[in-house]
């Protein structure tokens, strides 16, 4: 299992804010707050640096996939306790010779 630090976690956790993961041949990033279209200078450095196949998020609890300067951007939404008006989802990622893909399942 991969971690990554998120606003609310309890003191005492000591996650990264960023993990990079491969599997099955692929680069994967993971980070909590992402907007890919605005990204923060430090997390664009990191993805210049690890040059990863996708970026996976969360905090908005909002689904979203799209593909941006060819990395694919993913966030699964949010499958826990109906919050903020949002549907609930959860996500699977698929990886083969011609890439990543990604679905997005409502609940």
């Amino acid at each position: 299992m991969t971690y990554v630090a998120g606003n609310t976690d309890e003191p005492g956790f000591h996650f990264r804010e960023t993990e990079v993961v491969a599997l099955a041949g692929r680069k994967f990033l993971v980070h909590h707050v992402v907007n890919p279209r605005r990204l923060t200078d430090s997390l664009q450095e990191r993805i210049e640096r690890e040059r990863p196949d996708a970026v996976v998020f969360g905090h908005t609890h909002k689904p979203f996939k799209e593909v941006v300067d060819g990395i694919l951007f993913f966030n699964p939404g949010y499958a826990g306790k109906s919050r903020f008006g949002l549907a609930r989802s959860v996500a699977i990622l698929q990886s083969d010779k011609h890439g990543i893909t990604g679905e997005i399942a409502w609940l």
